[in-house]
């Protein structure tokens, strides 16, 4: 235990794949900030009092959530195309027109 009421094992570099988990879930944060300041304006409030600009956030991180909810839901429900099943796709409108 150090003066601090630290362990030297919390104070221990952290591994690569702590690192790699950190810097991903930092990723998923700063693209959902930014969805929602694009989709359920997050950044559009004229509020005069704290308790208005929280309850603006809630709201705005409430619809953020659903947003992010019903996309992963639809990902799953829908898988994404390969590329070659894009191509092909791609060929047949083509030849059809």
């Amino acid at each position: 235990m150090l003066s601090t009421g630290v362990s030297a094992v919390e104070l221990a570099a952290p591994s690569l794949a702590e690192l790699a988990r950190v810097i991903k879930a930092g990723a998923c944060i700063e693209a959902s900030f930014k969805r929602g300041k694009g989709e359920a304006g997050m950044d559009e409030y004229q509020v005069r009092t704290w308790q208005g600009w929280h309850h603006h956030m809630a709201l705005s991180l409430i619809s953020v959530w659903f947003l992010i909810g019903e996309t992963h839901q639809g990902q799953q429900l829908t898988p994404a195309l390969t590329l070659p099943q894009v191509r092909y796709g791609l060929s047949l409108l083509l030849l059809e027109v």
